[in-house]
């Protein structure tokens, strides 16, 4: 399945980003032809909209950019063909703007829609699965681990192609869960621990939020 980018925010203005261990800086840049000289105004109107005196401006840092579960996103991917839209006012302003990328891990890989219900076994998460300590089976008994494997992965190579910084993703999944997930008895029985997918973006840098935590994300994406 192809991830989701929303339409572009139009607005205007320049951006420029640092990227170092994935942090988004914003730098102030003085335009320089030669020492204790500035480069003409014709450069620095089209380089710099609103210079300041001293030939020098201010460049506003970007704002971050989500990866979000589809299912969260409205797409019906679910293993029983559902969605889980999250009806959020900032979440559908991050859309307008560009700033959002819906992706499921699981169809990605290649799973079916609707499919049979996927649990991590013997207690363990997604940590384990990732080390080869821990398994992901069908409720029928199918060993799907390396299916998972491979959309955490796809994930993470978005997540780094768009400079996603956090991701917003389901709780409870296999794949994406963050703060729990069920225990492989296929009983409704939840521990604490997380999905393949939300693991491997932690290990990679990458902040993980439950929609639970919806107000935290807030605060880092505005």
């Amino acid at each position: 399945m192809k991830s989701t980018v929303f339409p572009p925010f139009s607005g205007t203005g320049i951006h420029v980003m640092s990227r170092m261990m994935g942090v988004s800086v914003g730098v102030s840049i003085r335009h320089r032809h030669r020492a204790g000289a500035t480069l003409p105004d014709m450069f620095l109107r089209h380089h710099c909209p609103v210079p300041s005196r001293g030939g020098s401006c201010h460049v506003q840092a970007m704002k971050p950019t989500l990866l979000i579960s589809g299912c969260l996103s409205g797409q019906p991917v679910r293993y029983d063909g559902t969605a889980r839209t999250l009806m959020q006012d900032s979440l559908a302003r991050w859309q307008a703007e560009g700033r959002v990328i819906a992706f499921c891990p699981e169809t990605a890989a290649g799973l079916p829609i609707p499919r049979p219900p996927a649990e991590i076994i013997q207690g363990r998460d997604g940590a384990a699965v990732l080390d080869g300590s821990g398994r992901v089976w069908e409720a029928g008994g199918h060993d799907v681990s390396g299916l998972f494997l491979v959309g955490a992965y796809r994930a993470l190579d978005l997540a780094r192609r768009h400079g996603c910084r956090f991701a917003l993703l389901m709780d409870g999944s296999p794949s994406c869960g963050s703060s729990f997930i069920y225990d492989g008895q296929f009983t409704g029985r939840r521990h604490a621990g997380q999905g393949v997918t939300a693991a491997l973006l932690r290990r990679n840098g990458i902040a993980v939020y439950a929609p639970a935590r919806f107000s935290c994300l807030e605060a880092v994406m505005d």
